[in-house]
């Protein structure tokens, strides 16, 4: 019977248990892998070109956890305004630091209406960095809710107790 037989052996990630060590079945004994004494993960060169903007934009992403279009441009083989042009709609500038860019699924979600109401002061006071930002967020912010459509189960918490205690 194999040392590590049972109910382990259905483990989801028994994989990695079983790559931590080399196990003898004949003298029943283990020894440590070189995962413990050697680097054994194996990096990718960096890129040098992308096929395109949105590849671009995921290997500086993935490289910088942020987009870089200094970065961007430098895959493409173009300047940073031609990138920015080539990115709009799929990058958008942060509404706190206008030199730090999110990516559309990022800046396009959340609090919608807030994000709303800081672009269009962003935009007034800087028009050159924040042109497209008000557009992009009206078109996202979903329609007010009728009032009269919500429903309160009694005993919601997240109604409050003295709001419950007007109706009851």
């Amino acid at each position: 019977r194999h040392h590590l037989q049972g109910a382990i052996s259905y483990d989801p990630r028994m994989a990695m248990v079983r790559s931590l060590e080399l196990f003898d079945d004949e003298t029943e004994q283990a020894t440590k892998t070189s995962i413990f004494d050697t680097d054994v993960t194996f990096t990718t060169e960096r890129a040098t070109s992308a096929a395109g903007i949105d590849e671009a934009i995921a290997i500086a992403f993935d490289e910088r956890g942020s987009i870089d279009p200094e970065r961007v441009s430098e895959l493409l083989d173009t300047d940073v305004e031609d990138v920015l042009d080539r990115a709009r709609g799929k990058i958008y500038p942060s509404l706190t630091d206008p030199s730090t860019y999110e990516v559309a699924g990022q800046f396009l979600a959340g609090d919608v209406r807030s994000k709303l109401a800081r672009a269009r002061v962003a935009e007034a006071e800087n028009p050159d960095v924040y042109t497209g930002v008000v557009d992009a967020l009206e078109a996202v912010v979903p329609p007010d809710a009728d009032p009269a459509r919500i429903g309160v189960r009694p005993g919601a918490e997240w109604v409050g107790v003295d709001n419950h205690k007007q109706f009851l």
